[in-house]
């Protein structure tokens, strides 16, 4: 049960916690404002929160000139035992019980740069085996034909399926035609249509009835989601039917209420939970995540989708430790929760530039967040390379007794191991695989040998076997690629 995630306030007007763990017991009391509790794995933070003004009062909360505010939090614990730390500085990596999963499909969003994919970028990118290629059309828009063309282009010549997501406004029957008739004319392999509004958190049910049939009629091989632009939040609170569709879509990003890597490291666990909470009430229909991104694309209080930056300096949507080793860790770590909680399909960033997985052939835009150089390869690459060209292994899922330091994403087929290990800390760690044999470090990427600044991309080079048993030696903001066998039961 509590792994579900509460789409509302879990708690009201509380005047008391009190709680023990077993060593000591602990108890809050709240008075003057009232307090109330929401589950904060809605953004896949790895909380819960406890706050006033209750978020039911009318909002902006309107105060008078004079008025006095009062709150406050009155904190005691029991007596505290002696305690004794004893340090342990191996992490284990361990096989629970459980099914293996198939690989989702996992695949890359569209640029949101000014120009189009060049031949050589295009070169460098179909080297990866992505699933699809997803692309935002805005069927409100008067250019939306015009994008569309572009991207259909691209996709093709990246032997890519497109994954549309599409955004209707108030005429989505007639949108609806219009774009049916555009793509009966274009040469475009499509996978995964996304049905979303303009304005609305989630997919309105009165939308997904008129355009859910012409759809059908019109792309037979696509399967159709419905869902939301924005995180599992509005999906979770806007629940859409699911009748006639095959799969509920949500966005995730882990920095909704704070940016340090120790807190991107904590909510990578919560992406698990949104998709075990939302298999809850999709009943037979799939989870499709769409898109990943380490920030957030847009404010969802206020839009629904990203509206181009017109501002000053960096856009808030552009973090550079995506082109960073911590980044690439970071990454991996998002496959593995989703891989391991049964998500269908993933979509990642973006394929070039700031928000990428290459710099691409373009200079950066925004040099004082990037000091990536053009034909720039970022850590993260390796990632989805590593993992794509082993689609027909099956995720194995596996725990690990610190992962706020280090993680592992386990992939098996016929005995033989795929292994990605992350070190997201600034320090040396050392890892041990007890369930494996033969292990054989085929490449490792660390911030001793790839600096912060994104140029490009070279493993160290080794193939180290290290026998069972070993603990591995863990560099720094390191992702270690590895081989091998499992152990016979």
């Amino acid at each position: 049960f509590l792994c579900y995630i509460s789409p509302h306030q879990l708690f009201t007007d509380i005047k008391s916690m009190q709680w023990d763990n077993g060593v000591i017991k602990c108890r809050l009391d709240f008075t003057g404002d009232a307090f109330e509790t929401e589950d904060q794995r809605n953004w896949t933070d790895a909380s819960y929160k406890t706050y006033s003004t209750p978020l039911g009062k009318p909002f902006p909360v309107t105060l008078s000139k004079g008025e006095d505010l009062f709150q406050k939090v009155t904190f005691q614990a029991g007596k505290v035992p002696d305690f004794h730390y004893e340090a342990n500085d191996i992490i284990n990596i361990n096989i629970p019980p459980g099914e293996m999963l198939e690989l989702p499909a996992v695949g890359i969003s569209r640029s949101t740069r000014p120009e189009q994919l060049t031949d050589n970028e295009i070169s460098i990118l179909k080297t990866l085996r992505f699933d699809h290629y997803r692309v935002d059309v805005h069927l409100h828009s008067d250019t939306w034909k015009e994008a569309a063309e572009a991207a259909i282009n691209e996709a093709g010549k990246l032997g890519y399926a497109l994954e549309l997501a599409l955004f209707f406004g108030d005429e989505p029957t007639r949108q609806c035609h219009e774009m049916t008739d555009f793509f009966s004319h274009a040469r475009a392999s499509v996978s995964l249509i996304t049905i979303l509004h303009k304005t609305r958190p989630a997919t309105p049910v009165d939308l997904a009835s008129k355009v859910v049939p012409l759809l059908r009629a019109s792309f037979k091989d696509a399967k159709i989601a419905c869902g939301t632009n924005a995180g599992f939040a509005e999906l979770n609170r806007n629940r859409p039917a699911t009748g006639e569709i095959d799969y509920l879509s949500y966005s995730i990003h882990p920095q909704e209420h704070a940016s340090d890597n120790k807190t991107l490291v904590e909510n990578l666990k919560g992406q698990e939970y949104t998709v075990k909470s939302c298999v809850r009430f999709a009943g037979t229909k799939g989870v499709w995540i769409s898109p990943v991104t380490l920030r957030r694309r847009f404010n969802a209080n206020l839009e629904s989708y990203e509206i181009p930056y017109g501002g000053q300096g960096v856009p808030p949507q552009v973090d550079p430790r995506l082109m960073s080793i911590f980044g690439a860790c970071w990454s991996a770590g998002s496959l593995k929760y989703l891989c391991e909680s049964g998500a269908k399909g993933i979509t990642f960033f973006e394929t070039a530039g700031e928000r990428g997985i290459i710099q691409g052939d373009h200079p950066a835009r925004w040099p004082e967040a990037s000091h990536a150089e053009c034909g720039a390869i970022f850590p993260v690459f390796n990632v989805f390379k590593f993992f794509l060209e082993n689609k027909s292994f099956r995720i194995m899922a596996s725990e690990s007794d610190n992962p706020l330091m280090v993680d592992a994403l386990v992939m098996v087929k016929s005995g033989k191991l795929k292994i990605m290990l992350m070190n997201f800390t600034s320090s040396t760690k050392k890892a041990r695989m007890d369930f494996c044999k033969d292990l054989l470090i085929i490449s490792q990427l660390s911030d001793e040998s790839h600096k912060y600044s994104g140029s490009i991309v070279s493993s160290t080079g080794i193939r180290e076997t290290t026998k069972s048993g070993y603990p591995l030696l863990l560099p720094s903001f390191s992702l270690t690629f590895i081989e091998g066998m499992i152990k016979d039961s």
